[in-house]
């Protein structure tokens, strides 16, 4: 069994299909197209019935409650991709198979990157299917005169280093001493989250694009710092406000909406509470209200606001809003 690009322990999976008479299979977005080959793979090692849950899973954090059967003893999930939530309590039946990326010739990449690292103190992070690679490049930035930290894991992530988009506790741990972040890792969003949280430089080495970026990551902070500016500004006339609770068990913050919605009727606004699964246009469009707020998945506000008629703010954002806060004191949204 192959999944080109990544490694899977598969001898695991088939170990642990022998004693299920029913698996349900969980993907991220990226491996869905390879769903067929593993749900043959599963079925040619097992007696399992096996079911794909194919709506999109966006991280270890994505399950709503209505996933898990009525008791069923003999049921088993395998979550592909990710590695486990430490803090979330799902039952033992949810098992995780971690996906490593097999982009491990990194080295050259690593000497193109040291021309762009600010400072000799380096804050090294990556996401999930990179986190072993961490301790090759302090390595090798030590043997290259820099002094490399890898910060300690927040309570939702697995590894020391490892970056979640809802958790930078692995960079927000390490700020004040480092000069600069080396993030090992694919996409703009996390290395996006770590220049707002840590107001510091992020050069992002991406193994599979085989590039360097720096620039573009403060480019990006600085578009999206104007973009949530004008969202903020968009949000200040309104009168109807509509907080969203996620019913997914890693997103759901219902003492924050609640708190949310306290500080909002102090000021004499109208709010409602919504309880979602999946948040697009076509679930709030008919609701009418002003704006919306998010207490789901950070990348909601940040990524999908221009999908939204209304402005989606974030907590803090909500707080600068009133004028609880300033912008000086801006931070990205985390689930900690």
């Amino acid at each position: 069994m192959d999944i080109p690009g990544y490694s899977i322990d598969w001898d695991r999976v088939i170990h642990e299909a022998q004693d299920a008479k029913r698996i349900i299979i969980r993907l991220p977005p990226g491996f869905m197209r390879h769903a067929k080959q593993i749900i043959t793979f599963i079925q040619h090692n097992s007696e399992a019935t096996v079911v794909l849950s194919a709506e999109h899973c966006y991280g270890a954090c994505d399950y709503p409650p209505d996933i898990f059967s009525l008791g069923d003893t003999t049921e088993k999930i395998f979550h592909f991709g990710e590695a486990r939530m430490p803090s979330l309590s799902l039952p033992p039946s949810v098992i995780f198979f971690e996906a490593q990326s097999c982009h491990s010739d990194i080295e050259p990449l690593l000497d193109t990157a040291t021309q762009y690292l600010s400072g000799s103190i380096i804050g090294i992070t990556a996401t999930t299917p990179f986190i072993q690679t961490v301790h090759t490049c302090s390595s090798y930035l030590k043997t290259k005169g820099y002094h490399p930290l890898i910060g300690t894991k927040g309570k939702r992530a697995t590894y020391d280093g490892q970056i979640l988009g809802c958790d930078l506790t692995a960079a927000t741990t390490i700020q004040s001493t480092v000069h600069s972040y080396l993030h090992i890792g694919d996409g703009y969003f996390h290395p996006l989250g770590i220049a707002l949280a840590t107001n510091k430089p992020v050069i992002v080495l991406d193994p599979l694009l085989k590039e360097i970026k720096k620039q573009e990551i403060t480019q990006l902070r600085e578009h999206i710092l104007r973009q949530r500016m004008s969202t903020v500004a968009q949000a200040h006339d309104a009168d109807s406000f509509g907080i969203i609770i996620c019913k997914k068990i890693g997103q759901n913050r219902m003492p924050l909406a609640q708190n949310l919605k306290r500080i909002l009727e102090k000021k004499k606004k109208k709010v409602n509470l919504f309880l979602l699964d999946t948040i697009t246009p076509a679930h709030l469009d008919y609701l009418d209200m002003d704006c919306f707020v998010s207490t789901a998945c950070p990348r909601i506000a940040i990524d999908d606001q221009s999908l939204f008629k209304q402005p989606i703010l974030t907590p803090l954002e909500v707080e600068i809003l009133l004028g609880y806060k300033d912008w000086e004191t801006y931070k990205f949204d985390q689930i900690l």
